[in-house]
């Protein structure tokens, strides 16, 4: 059965002078907007419910006076919680919050007054208890009836600022506040049943201990029934600690693990680091290497330009050398000529001639004119050729070369610096420890549950010889009828207390299961990681966890704000369907520091939350688009107006 807000009445409160808001009920639809600017009362209005259910542990009685708040400059005063325009006027002025639920048949109303009192010069607040109707009949023990509607531990559950969502994926991390989450879900009523059957079963037990007086062996039996019955509680109760040890130690190890998780990742990023230094240093010996070959193609950046020159020395050189070549050919027949008598004519070669022929050859051969000249001209032939034959450098390919290269270290050297700023404080040493850690924690694990199996092997020996001793003693007991009657009735109270114990441990764990169940079904809905998330998960108790795909367990702490406020909204989900005693939800600034991914898909999924929800919106939480998305779930839509002519003054209205 839901629990739902019905109405509230502020008098004398911040900028509310006498209102009431009341929700129309008579729907099936489960949303109703509170919609107004920035600092028209929307959060006065989350204050004023919080303050009325839990007095001074959310607003002290000094802030109801006057509040501090700090500016940029120095803290300054503003005027506290009291309606200012009627402080002038009445300085013993009176205000007063009240606040209607309802929930199936049953009407709950809840008050809380506070009085400005004077003392000298100096004013306080005089804050009432809470008082607490049911039905129209006054109640006594106020905190605690309202403790077991809305759990004052567990109220960021119910009534929570969007502005501080990053605070909420933790809350299920005290004692007090599983405490609380297992009274919403009624665990206690159950454990009270427990108790309530275990002094029926002392009860009977002392009757059987007065009549057993003159059975000297049914004395001796008791005593070592009531020896073992220590010693299984004894053995209990350390089992109870070994298995919180456990938990606790099992948490360590999560965070341990994520914390490696992290470190995985980084040291993956440092390898890279390295990865990216050493091809560093490749680029730049291709670098050095392109300018080696820039610098030899500028040097011989003549050489094209003088080819087709080259070209012409040397065809030059060639015909010359040829020439020579002749000649040197012309002087072998000559002086063969003059071994010879006759001419080739076939006349005789006379002395004058002769001599002229000897005289030239002389010349020739002593100077050496044709053989070094030949061999010059012919080297210098053979080196233009090859010169007019140099292949033209690509010199634009080498430079868009050197370009890739240079951008390519750029580029690296980003990678590498970005890499070190998300490394920073990471070492390799870290790195090494935290896998010794885990080895240690996963040891320390394994030991610890070696004990909880031990502990749970002893007490079912034990257990065995206290079933033997009670067969023995009911043996003697039955042989007489006012025993016989006493062991009966007893035996019934230890079966009861029996099953006591076993229906907490099925509840509970049916109670998780159906929270997990139920949050993983909304998270899928609200988170924009659908692929990457498998579910929501409890560890040791109610600590949320979010579970990946991959079998990862993330800790809330590293999600973003919009996944925080997934979470929360989905576990809230869950805890509602579990407890089957659906609580109002109230938000103040619910979306407006989400991304619109998530205020979408938060927004789409409200209708689905098995509760009353109040939004206290502003145009930047709800846009038209998704106010538009969300008007077919709306049942009504307040308004909260100034008041003409009245600083800080505030009307709420209905919209039509």
């Amino acid at each position: 059965m839901t629990l739902q807000i019905k109405k509230i009445h502020l008098q004398n409160w911040k900028c509310y002078e006498n209102q009431i808001i009341e929700f129309n009920l008579n729907t099936d639809k489960n949303i109703w907007v509170v919609w107004g600017y920035n600092g028209y009362g929307k959060t006065s209005i989350l204050e004023a419910i919080l303050w009325c259910l839990y007095g001074n542990e959310v607003i002290s009685p000094k802030k109801l006076i006057k509040a501090e708040i700090d500016t940029q400059e120095k803290s300054a005063e503003k005027q506290g919680y009291f309606y200012y325009h009627n402080v002038k006027t009445n300085p013993d002025l009176e205000l007063s919050v009240s606040l209607t639920l309802q929930r199936g048949k049953q009407n709950y109303i809840i008050s809380r007054t506070a009085k400005r009192a004077r003392r000298g010069n100096t004013f306080y607040a005089e804050v009432s208890e809470a008082s607490f109707n049911l039905n129209g009949k006054q109640k006594e023990s106020s905190r605690e009836r309202i403790d077991s509607l809305l759990p004052r531990s567990c109220r960021e559950f119910f009534f929570f600022d969007g502005e501080k969502i990053q605070e909420y994926s933790n809350i299920t991390q005290t004692q007090e506040t599983r405490k609380a989450i297992e009274s919403i879900l009624g665990i206690p009523e159950i454990v009270n049943l427990k108790k309530d059957t275990g002094n029926v079963v002392k009860k009977f037990e002392d009757k059987i201990k007065q009549a057993e007086s003159d059975n000297v062996e049914l004395q001796q039996i008791n005593i070592k029934l009531f020896q073992q019955n220590h010693e299984i509680a004894t053995k209990r109760d350390q089992l109870q600690t070994v298995i919180e040890e456990y938990n606790q130690e099992n948490k360590i190890l999560d965070d341990i693990n994520e914390r490696a998780n992290q470190i995985k990742e980084l040291k993956d990023k440092l390898d890279k680091i390295k990865e990216l230094n050493i091809e560093q240093q490749s680029l730049i010996e291709q670098i050095e290497q392109v300018n080696r070959d820039i610098a030899k193609v500028l040097e011989n950046a003549s050489i094209p330009m003088m080819r087709k020159f080259v070209k012409e020395m040397a065809d030059d050189l060639q015909t010359k050398t040829l020439t020579n070549t002749r000649i040197s050919i012309s002087v072998d027949q000559l002086r063969e000529l003059l071994k010879a008598d006759t001419c080739v004519c076939g006349n005789c070669i006379r002395e004058k001639e002769y001599n002229f022929i000897s005289q030239q050859l002389k010349n020739i051969e002593e100077a050496g004119i044709i053989t070094e000249e030949n061999s010059r001209i012919e080297s210098l032939r053979i080196d233009l050729n090859r010169i007019s034959k140099y292949k033209v450098p690509d010199i634009e390919g080498l430079l868009l070369k050197r370009d890739g290269f240079e951008d390519d270290i750029e580029e690296n050297k980003q990678v590498i610096e970005d890499f070190k700023k998300e490394t920073k404080g990471v070492s390799e040493t870290e790195t090494d420890e935290i896998w010794r850690k885990i080895g240690q924690q996963e040891q320390s694990l394994r030991e610890t549950d070696r004990k909880i199996e031990r502990l749970r092997n002893e007490i079912e020996s034990l257990e065995k010889q206290q079933n033997e001793l009670k067969r023995q003693r009911s043996e003697l007991l039955n042989s007489d009828r006012q025993t016989l009657i006493l062991n009966k009735q007893s035996q019934l109270a230890q079966g009861l207390y029996k099953a006591a114990e076993e229906l907490i441990d099925w509840y509970t764990e049916n109670c998780q299961q159906t929270i997990e169940h139920e949050a993983s079904r909304l998270h899928h809905l609200v988170t924009n990681k659908q692929d990457e998330y498998e579910g929501v998960i409890l560890r040791n108790g109610y600590n949320l966890r979010v579970k990946q795909i991959n079998g990862d367990i993330v800790n809330p702490e590293s999600l973003s704000e919009g996944e925080k406020e997934a979470l929360v909204f989905a576990f809230i989900a869950g805890l509602n369907l579990a407890s089957g005693k659906a609580a109002p939800l109230m938000m103040d600034t619910p979306f407006g520091k989400l991304d619109g991914i998530h205020q979408e898909n938060i927004v789409k999924s409200l209708p689905q939350i098995p509760s009353q929800v109040i939004l206290l919106a502003t145009d930047r939480d709800l846009p038209d688009h998704l106010l538009k998305a969300l008007k077919p779930n709306i049942a009504q839509i307040h308004k909260i107006k100034r008041l003409g002519g009245i600083k800080d003054g505030s009307v709420v209205e209905v919209e039509e």
